[in-house]
């Protein structure tokens, strides 16, 4: 594939933007997507409609693009406490990612956790949660669940464990039930963009 063809996308408020093959297979959700609508070369490529993105707005999508871009050329990111002790931690990357996530207010980091999580990008999943949990250290359960518009009640055992374990498992119980329960369309993740004549004017 060309480094210069790139994937093409559209945010939920109609902006298009792009994507590298790099920057796009951080996502599994992305990928599935491009692989079902036959993206296999440069021509079809080119010649793509853009693939429909209809719950990431284009400030959420430029943020999202952002950390793609510069995740690029990283090493594939490794889940649990052992990836600062392996080989592939880079403390520049760690850096520079601590600060991405801090310079976020708390509404984008809650739209950047939602469109990680529906991307299915591991890396900004765990950083962001990382981010809310600091957010939420000092807060009681019905704080937590005003401010992130997250209608359920927590029981005394959840809201000990959104400040002991993985908070943001907590937090996302009610949205991946609900996945759980909508029945699968034609396949996962982003919607098929209409067909239309290409090289219309």
């Amino acid at each position: 594939m060309d480094e210069q063809v790139a994937y093409k996308f559209t945010a939920k408020d109609g902006k298009i933007f792009t994507l590298s093959k790099n920057s796009a297979q951080q996502s599994s959700v992305i990928m599935k997507a491009i692989e079902s609508f036959s993206l296999k070369d440069d021509e079809s490529i080119k010649n793509m409609e853009p693939i429909p993105l209809l719950t990431i707005d284009s400030h959420t999508f430029e943020m999202l693009k952002s950390w793609l871009e510069f995740h690029e050329n990283a090493a594939e990111y490794e889940e649990g406490p052992s990836y600062w002790l392996s080989e592939n931690y880079d403390e520049d990357l760690d850096e520079w990612e601590v600060n991405f996530i801090t310079d976020l207010s708390n509404d984008e980091l809650f739209d950047m956790i939602m469109a990680a999580d529906y991307l299915d990008i591991k890396s900004l999943t765990h950083k962001c949660a990382e981010g809310f949990a600091k957010l939420i250290e000092f807060k009681s359960a019905k704080e937590i669940s005003k401010r992130w518009r997250i209608t359920m009640d927590f029981s005394s055992d959840e809201a000990e464990e959104m400040k002991t374990e993985d908070p943001w498992e907590v937090v996302m119980k009610p949205h991946k039930e609900v996945k759980k329960r909508k029945k699968p369309t034609k396949g996962p993740g982003p919607s098929r963009p209409q067909k239309r004549r290409y090289g219309a004017s």
